[in-house]
């Protein structure tokens, strides 16, 4: 199931269980959840990096092709000019 929470506010709920984890009265089966939780938190805030990343670099890769498509399309046209 899919959450509809927010990745954002996935801060505070991480801190949140991780508070409840704290406490030596809870119950195995809510322990377990909780558990559960964590790592699931844990995991959407690792692939939210992963992707910001990701599409830096993506980024970073248009900047360059268009970097050097501009330079290559400058220089022809500059040698156009000039007869070549």
């Amino acid at each position: 199931m899919r959450s509809r929470l927010p990745i954002s506010r996935s801060r505070c709920l991480l801190t949140g269980y991780t508070d409840l984890l704290k406490q030596e009265s809870l119950s195995a089966q809510t322990r377990k959840i909780a558990e559960v939780r964590v790592a699931t938190l844990k995991l959407r805030g690792q692939a939210k990096a992963e992707f910001i990343a990701a599409k830096e670099e993506q980024r970073l890769a248009a900047d360059r092709q268009k970097a050097l498509l501009g330079g290559a399309r400058g220089d022809s046209a500059a040698d156009q000019r000039k007869g070549k």
